[in-house]
């Protein structure tokens, strides 16, 4: 059992970073009602691009972010990990964004192992916006950003975006990039708390 989810953690990281962005938007829906679920201000420290002394970012598990979902709560999810060079460069203009719309934003970090239940309900609560591989198996990549409204997936980010790329390790995001993401973040936080 250990092996088992052993394996599907590794897949999870192997797999882990998604070079090519997706968005993935829902339905809005009715009123809303706000969670509250366990959080502890998140330490951003590995992310080396991130220059906030005091970001956004407050700390849950990965169990938390599916109980957030099952209670139909609202809320910024973002799941990623600091050896990701995708992950990297997503959190300061994640972190832009939600200090412009004066949230906090729930990180759930990837590189914890989570065990197969876990694991596979993360997989169920988002099956719908979940990419699928040439096998039509699903997969969980990240940084993966999603808006949540009463427990309703109002819409997804995956990556950056398209043209970026990654060619070595001080690669950066375009001015006009940065713009591209931090609005598709934006939109993510409207649709989540508007």
């Amino acid at each position: 059992m250990k092996k088992i989810i052993t394996i599907l953690f590794s897949a999870f990281l192997l797999v882990g970073c998604a070079k090519k962005s997706e968005t993935v938007v829902a339905p809005t829906s009715g009123p809303r009602e706000i969670t509250k679920i366990q959080s502890t201000v998140a330490d951003m420290s590995g992310y080396r691009f991130l220059k906030d002394k005091e970001p956004a970012f407050d700390l849950i598990s990965l169990k938390d972010s599916i109980q957030l979902i099952d209670d139909k709560g609202t809320a910024i999810l973002y799941y990623g990990y600091t050896g990701c060079p995708w992950c990297q460069r997503a959190v300061p203009v994640l972190n832009d964004a939600a200090k412009e719309a004066g949230i906090r934003v729930y990180y759930v970090n990837a590189a914890v192992q989570p065990n197969k239940d876990e694991y596979d309900s993360l997989l169920n609560r988002f099956d719908a916006v979940l990419k699928t591989d040439n096998n039509g198996k699903k997969s969980f990549l990240v940084p993966f950003v999603v808006a949540v409204r009463d427990g309703q997936i109002m819409g997804s980010h995956l990556s950056l975006v398209d043209g970026f790329k990654l060619e070595d390790d001080n690669s950066q995001l375009t001015e006009q990039q940065a713009t591209e993401l931090k609005n598709i973040y934006i939109d993510l936080i409207n649709k989540a708390i508007k």
